[in-house]
């Protein structure tokens, strides 16, 4: 199946967009079972002080016809898998 680029848009993260964001991070966690225990508490808590301090890095949302089907995420010395800045060993 061919796919048309064009129908991809990439828009910067909003708060409004947690509930899917965090949908997405499960899905990633739960690819390869027992690899990474997702919690999803700490997971909605690192989004939240990552969006309040611009500094940590930025997300972006791809959505195809206006729905979230992937992110991407620069970080710059925060860890979602560890669930915060500086505390990953």
């Amino acid at each position: 199946m061919a796919s048309d680029v064009s129908a991809f848009v990439i828009r910067e993260a909003a708060p409004s967009d947690e509930a899917e964001l965090l949908r997405m991070m499960r899905a990633l966690a739960e690819q390869e079972s027992g690899k990474i225990k997702f919690d999803e508490l700490a997971a909605r808590t690192a989004f939240r002080k990552f969006s309040s301090l611009p500094a940590f890095g930025r997300v972006w949302l791809l959505c195809e016809a206006n729905k979230p089907v992937g992110y991407i995420v620069l970080t710059l010395g925060f860890s979602f898998e560890f669930h915060g800045h500086g505390r990953f060993h």
